[in-house]
């Protein structure tokens, strides 16, 4: 498909790799941001990515599905970086001086409050091992295809999705 789309520009060539990748697709870049809107974004913005430079695509490095959520992956993780980085600016301008002592959603709703803290558990792992998870858990590859998607022997994929778990079982003893 993405021959196809490089190639001749067909249209119906990249809706059918939508069809067969979005729920995929959405399901990893919602694993990052943590908020749906903001996952239709990354996808979108990826979809782009992958119209404009289908070119680039190497069939020996792993499948198309493989390679777009790679793509999806890393347009993920720039979201995330870009939140991060709003939100200790929006941190350094407030210096917590607004507090309005009403209880929060998160507070009255312990299921949140919980989703909450595990979101917060995952932004403390290091990007990478972030990313492995997010590939192998939200965007069901196997280790193998993350292996060729991030170019890396499938000994240290393996390795890396045990370094993050044993990191957050880690993290929710505490």
């Amino acid at each position: 498909l993405l021959e196809a789309i490089a190639s001749r520009r067909d249209r119906a060539a990249f809706q059918e790799l939508f069809e067969r990748c979005h729920k995929k697709a959405y399901r990893l870049a919602l694993y990052f941001c943590g908020d749906s809107a903001q996952a239709e974004d990354v996808v979108q913005d990826a979809m782009l990515a992958v119209w404009l430079n289908a070119g680039k695509y190497q069939r020996q490095h792993g499948s198309a599905e493989a390679w777009l959520l790679r793509v999806v992956a890393n347009r993920g993780l720039r979201a995330v970086r870009r939140k991060q980085i709003e939100k200790k600016r929006t941190m350094a301008k407030t210096n917590d001086t607004a507090r309005t002592g009403e209880a929060s959603p998160a507070q009255t709703m312990p299921q949140q409050e919980l989703l909450a803290a595990m979101r917060g558990i995952l932004e403390r792992l290091p990007l990478d091992l972030r990313r492995i998870l997010a590939l192998y858990f939200a965007g069901g590859m196997s280790q193998a295809e993350i292996s060729k998607a991030l170019k890396m022997s499938p000994s240290t994929v393996s390795h890396r999705i045990q370094e993050a778990l044993d990191n957050l079982r880690l993290s929710l003893k505490q």
